[in-house]
């Protein structure tokens, strides 16, 4: 194929003839002319050769065009990667643009990693490269790849931190004994120590 076509444009020397008497003629038939862009596939081109009685020949060849372009995917970059944080979400919604771009209809663009989260949907924490491939109809392939990166920077936070109080000591003692519930904490994502 042509770069960027989905055929190709492909041209012969000018069909001739002879014969036994003066006054043979040749005719195009049917298929592409000389010079034509051919399509996908095979195509037979057909000429006749007449002479003055009548008296026919055929001429007949085939062009076959493959596609050997590869399609093109829009890989994203960092810059058009959205991640948006959510107050109280353990994760965020990532979303990207994706695109693939063939000279021929009818490629394919799917994920080929193995992350269950959707482009667009809430991601966990943690670090992710993301696939894609895209295949056209002749088996021509692209990959794309790219990484992101979702942390957690949500501060954890206390439902009862105990307010500041001034007590007496205990009788005979230079202190006192304190006692206070036992202390509960909030935070986005799991897994919170304390000390």
């Amino acid at each position: 194929n042509d770069a960027g076509d989905c055929g190709a444009v492909h041209s012969w020397a000018t069909i001739t003839a002879s014969d036994n008497c003066p006054g043979v003629g040749v005719a195009f038939i049917s298929g592409q002319n000389s010079g034509s862009l051919f399509p996908l596939g095979a195509t037979t081109v057909l000429y006749r050769a007449t002479d003055n009685f009548g008296n026919t020949t055929d001429c007949s060849f085939t062009v076959t065009v493959t596609d050997n372009e590869d399609p093109v995917i829009d890989c994203p970059t960092t810059g058009e990667i959205t991640i948006a944080y959510t107050v109280g979400s353990c994760g965020a919604d990532v979303a990207w643009p994706i695109s693939v771009s063939d000279n021929c209809p009818g490629a394919s663009l799917g994920r080929t990693d193995s992350y269950i989260f959707l482009n667009g949907g809430n991601w966990d924490n943690g670090n992710y490269t993301v696939v894609y491939e895209s295949t056209d109809a002749s088996s021509n392939t692209d990959l794309c790849s790219f990484s992101f990166t979702i942390s957690d920077d949500e501060d954890p936070s206390f439902l009862n931190c105990p307010s500041n109080e001034t007590v007496s000591t205990d009788f005979g003692i230079c202190g006192a004994v304190f006692s206070y519930g036992p202390l509960t904490t909030l935070d986005n994502c799991d897994g919170i120590n304390g000390s």
